[in-house]
């Protein structure tokens, strides 16, 4: 038995074994079990929307899903390893993370505040999103004809270094004009609280704000990052150590202000190019680093909670924060609870949130219709050439819950609903998981280490999309830029594979 186990945990997949395409290369797709295993458990959930209390209710959904989730995953791990890394996969991931997993432990506040009928419609408002995402995955059919001139590109191990540095400087120029090019100043400013820092960016923003925009591309370090770590043979071991150094840079930016969905985004992009270039995923290394990185993560965002009002160098000095001092809401006061409180642990109480939008929509407020789709289309247009860009939504979560100080955050399937009620949140779902389909198709193996690249940093758009429409448009801008770089820079054969007989196999320092 323990060669056994021995065996089964050294078990490797290359890329090509799975579900293949019509060129015999593996793509990546749910399976129909595991697609069926997440619709029982959805209408299971829909069923199960009882209880004592707010809290259970929202419990005994949380275990469900988590269970559907979970033999989802096992369904498309019977057909390769490398058919988990997917867009769908990981965006249903992350809205479980954002609306149920917080249930999955004792959650006393939200008992407390919650009550059962709007909890049971907030409940079967992140339902449906789920579901739409389930099934518009399926819509579009697999294979590798997405941005097919990314295929066979191959940049040197020279060039992909001056694309991670200049990434890296481009997207901090805007910290460091702020401070007159100061390291010492920018690192205090930094470790202050957050929107204290002169590189702020103005609420309508300016010529200058465009700056900031640029900010965008430091997304795209991460996962440039795994993609040089997973190629490191080709690499000396200065330009490794100054990869490593501005990684961390790179997250100390995330981390400092203590939002978590930033660390996260960053976190993940560094591992999913790590892992996408892989030519072997094997089970034991993935399944450590996963367990290690969400560790990690868990401990560091319950520090981020407590820190990011006061700054993380009062933090470390001893400081301390108090809900009570900043917020006007009782249930965000559960923000000061957590592992380290013994009070189960808190993500965002987005399910909360929700909660108290379907009370006000559409009693209070109308639907929103077009309006939010438009605000986030527009998202990424600069004021400084477009002034009359709509600023925000005609009724923003704030203001339809009387919340003033503070921005609040209700995943995409609160703002759909808030858009058009349950036919939008369907159909928002639909369109989501019929995009992440249409992506998957870059991460299908045989194709270039570049093109690995830009399905990861689509991937980090596809991870925050979960928490909010409007930042949809903006965050997928750096694989926007990645590719554009591509077509107009890269698109010539000398950049075409085989590498092999360019490279002369010296690391490059």
């Amino acid at each position: 038995m323990t060669q056994i186990a021995q065996t089964a945990s050294e078990v490797s997949i290359p890329h090509g074994h799975g579900a293949e395409d019509s060129r015999g290369e593996a793509s990546l797709r749910p399976t129909v079990a595991g697609t069926g295993a997440l619709l029982i458990g959805i209408a299971v959930s829909f069923l199960a929307r009882g209880g004592e209390d707010p809290a259970q209710m929202a419990g005994v959904v949380a275990w469900v899903m988590l269970a559907a989730l979970g033999i989802s995953i096992f369904c498309d791990f019977l057909v390769s390893l490398r058919n988990l890394v997917r867009v769908d996969l990981f965006a249903l991931l992350a809205l479980y993370f954002l609306t149920l997993f917080e249930f999955l432990f004792d959650q006393q506040d939200f008992a407390r505040m919650a009550y059962m009928e709007p909890t049971r419609d907030a409940l079967a408002i992140v339902l449906t999103g789920f579901l739409g995402i389930v099934i518009g995955r399926h819509f579009i059919r697999p294979g590798s004809a997405a941005l097919v001139f990314l295929r066979d590109l191959e940049l040197s191990p020279r060039l992909i270094l001056l694309v991670f540095f200049g990434a890296f400087v481009v997207s901090k120029f805007y910290m460091f004009l702020a401070v007159n090019f100061n390291p010492f100043e920018w690192f205090h400013h930094l470790l202050g609280p957050r929107f204290t820092q002169p590189w702020t960016r103005a609420r309508l923003g300016g010529w200058k704000s465009l700056l900031n925009e640029l900010a965008l591309l430091g997304l795209i370090i991460p996962p440039l990052a795994g993609v040089i770590f997973a190629q490191r043979k080709r690499y000396g071991g200065f330009a490794l150590f100054s990869v490593a150094v501005v990684l961390l840079l790179q997250l100390l930016v995330a981390i400092a202000p203590g939002t978590r969905n930033t660390f996260a985004i960053n976190l993940a992009g560094f591992l999913g190019g790590y892992f996408l270039c892989q030519p072997v995923l094997r089970l034991r290394p993935l399944a450590v680093w996963g367990i290690v990185s969400l560790l990690f993560f868990v401990v560091v965002s319950e520090h981020m909670v407590n820190f990011r009002t006061i700054g993380l160098r009062a933090y470390i000095e001893g400081g301390h924060y108090r809900a009570d001092e900043r917020l006007n809401l009782d249930f965000l006061a559960a923000e000061e609870t957590g592992f380290m409180a013994g009070k189960g642990y808190f993500v965002d109480y987005n399910l909360y949130t929700i909660h108290e939008l379907a009370q006000v929509f559409p009693s209070q407020y109308g639907f929103l219709g077009m309006n939010v789709y438009w605000v986030a289309a527009t998202k990424p247009v600069p004021r400084a050439i477009w002034p009359g860009k709509p600023e925000d939504l005609e009724v923003g979560i704030e203001e339809a819950l009387g919340v003033e100080g503070m921005t609040l955050a209700c995943t995409f399937a609160g703002e759909a609903w808030m858009a058009g009620g349950f036919a939008a949140v369907l159909l928002t779902g639909l369109a989501f998981g019929m995009f992440f389909a249409w992506w998957n198709r870059l991460g299908c193996a045989g194709n270039s280490l570049y093109a690995m690249l830009v399905y990861a940093s689509g991937f980090l758009a596809a991870l925050i999309s979960m928490r909010s429409l409007m930042f949809t448009t903006t965050m997928i801008l750096p694989a926007v830029a990645l590719i554009v770089f591509a077509k107009f820079f890269l698109d010539d054969d000398s950049f075409r594979r085989p590498t092999e007989e360019r490279d002369d196999g010296a690391p490059v320092n």
